[in-house]
Formats: structure tokens, sequence, C-alpha cells
């Protein structure tokens, strides 16, 4: 792994924070995207920050074959903006995305309407292939590590399924 000086390390720390600042609409995404990239570090995955709505974690992990896992703010799926798509890119495969929404109550099923939007968005989102995790503002605020390693974990769960499926 490359180690980087003072200044280099925050120069990519300080566009790293632009990028969630400008991203993050709530205070619980930015605690769940800062969870994340704690988890990350702490697992020994190295950022490269890509500009615009994306970052990704370069994995040097051979548990998940030396891909490249990728956490989208706020990106633009069909119709819809999850408040994050992690997409893991393993080699010689199709990549995997998973959203996580992070639900406060203001916005998230407090009415009919509200709960038939979620139900409608959630179905489209399964449809077109991605696997969907949600946390709950409580969740995220009691235990946002927690919450991004259930990410971690379902990520690993969901790949070793889709690798299971391609050598059957």
């Amino acid at each position: 792994m490359r180690r980087w000086s003072g200044a280099r390390v925050f120069t990519e720390v300080k566009k790293l924070t632009d990028i969630l600042d400008a991203c993050c609409e709530s205070p619980i995404e930015r605690l769940f995207a800062d969870a994340f990239i704690e988890v990350g570090f702490k697992m020994g995955h190295t950022f490269t920050v890509n500009g615009g709505d994306a970052f990704a974690l370069v994995i040097p992990d051979s548990a998940l074959d030396a891909g490249r896992l990728m956490l989208r703010l706020q990106p633009e799926v069909g119709n819809y903006r999850p408040d994050f798509v992690v997409e893991y890119r393993p080699p010689r495969c199709s990549p995997l995305s998973v959203v996580v929404e992070c639900d406060g109550h203001e916005w998230h099923d407090r009415t009919k309407e509200q709960a038939g939007r979620e139900r409608t968005r959630q179905n489209w989102l399964t449809a077109e292939g991605y696997r969907i995790l949600r946390f709950t503002g409580s969740q995220i605020y009691q235990d946002a590590h927690g919450c991004a390693v259930g990410v971690a974990k379902a990520l690993r769960a969901f790949w070793a399924d889709e690798s299971k499926k391609a050598t059957a």
C-alpha cells in the first residue's frame, strides 16, 4: 500500500470532506458516510477521490477478489436518487450494486403517500437488479459504525451468492 506525505493526505481528505459536505443531504447520511469511510480505513482499504459525486475504495482484500468498491452519494438511478449506491466491481465479473437508504422519520413512511412512493421506488430498484439495505435514523444515530459494518458484511454475502451462481 502506498503511503502519502502529510500534505497529500490533507489534500485528499479535504477533497473527500468537500464531496461529503456537498452531497450528504442530512445529518444521518453524513454519519453513515463517515462511518463507512472509517470502516474502510480500519479494514486497510485505500481511497481515491473520483470527483463529482463519487469516491472509490480500492480493495486489496482477497476475500473480495481484488475488486473495486465505490460509494456513490446521491446518484441518479433512473428517475430516483438513492442516498448511496455501493458498487462492487470484481475483476472478470459483472458489477454488484447495493442501494443504502438512510430513512429519517421526516421523509420516509410518515404518510400513506410517502410509504407508497417508497414502495414503488424500492420495487423499481429491485427490478433493476439493485439490492436494498435500509437503516432508520435511530439506528444510524445509535450505531453508525455497526450500520456501515452491516453493509460491508451484506455486500460480501451478496458477492458470495453471485460467485456461487456464476460457477454453478
